[in-house]
This record gives structure tokens, C-alpha cells and sequence, in this order.
């Protein structure tokens, strides 16, 4: 009985472990994935402008809606989004908070810098993918598979 609720409970230990290298994996992706909507986000913003001539406000509530991501703070918007790391959110937060502030063409030239910037750093999150990926997977079963023989 007693060696029944060890193995039990190395299962549960290896599980939990594995669990949370899976979930590190996914954060990675996470934040890949979210850079790739952003370019799609700005990329409409800037066919809009290009397009519409409109005022900021109706153009960020067209796009995003009311998910929360892009908020309005003292006249400027700002990202708040938890998966981006901290460079991130200061290349959108640079180009939000100038939204609606100058001519088209300025604007439309900020758009494809932040494009471009967001674009080197989805290229940095697909190489940290392709390498810790599968490391932080790995390293989840194996620590728990350390645990549960350290403690039976």
C-alpha cells in the first residue's frame, strides 16, 4: 500500500513537472504568435490611414474593438499586453502613444518602422522557439523524474 502512494505520487510529481516545461513552451509561442498580430494590426492601421485620412480614435476602435489591449490613457494609447516582453511594449507603446499626432505621410513612415521592428523581434522570438523549446519540455520531464527518484 505504502509503495502504491510513492508510485502515485511520483506520477503526480513527473506529471506536474512536465505540465509546467509544456506550459513554458507555450509562453514562447504565446509571444511569437502575439507579435505576428500586432504586424497584422499595424499593417491594417496603416493601410487605413494610407486610405481613410480618419481620426485616430474610430481606427483603434475599428481594429481592436474592445479587447482591452490598447488603452487610452491621457490622450495616448499604450499597450498592455502580458505575454510581450518589455522591448516589445516599447516599440508599440513608442508608436501608439504618437498615433493621430502628425500628417499621414509621418504617420504612414512611423508605421513601417514599427513594422519592421516588431518584425526583427518576431524573427528573435522564432530562434528562441526553435531553441528552448523543446529544452524547456525535455527539462520538465526530467526534473520530475529526478524528484520522484529522490524521494522514493
Amino acid at each position: 500500500m505504502s509503495l502504491m502512494i510513492k508510485v502515485i505520487g511520483a506520477l503526480i510529481l513527473i506529471l506536474s513537472s512536465t505540465l509546467c516545461g509544456f506550459y513554458a513552451a507555450l509562453t514562447l509561442n504565446l509571444r511569437e504568435r502575439q507579435l505576428s498580430n500586432y504586424k497584422w494590426y499595424i499593417t491594417e492601421l496603416k493601410e487605413r490611414i494610407f486610405y481613410e485620412e480618419t481620426e485616430a480614435d474610430p481606427l483603434i476602435k475599428s481594429i481592436f474593438g474592445d479587447s482591452g489591449t490598447v488603452k487610452r490613457i491621457k490622450g495616448k494609447y499604450y499597450i498592455s499586453d502580458k505575454v510581450l516582453k518589455n522591448r516589445d511594449k516599447e516599440i508599440l507603446n513608442e508608436f501608439f502613444s504618437r498615433l493621430g499626432s502628425s500628417e499621414k505621410e509621418s504617420e504612414i513612415a512611423r508605421a513601417e518602422l514599427c513594422l519592421s521592428l516588431l518584425e526583427a523581434e518576431r524573427v528573435a522570438a522564432a530562434k528562441q522557439i526553435e531553441e528552448r523549446s523543446r529544452l524547456y519540455k525535455i527539462l520538465g520531464v526530467c526534473a520530475g523524474a529526478v524528484c520522484s527518484i529522490l524521494l522514493i
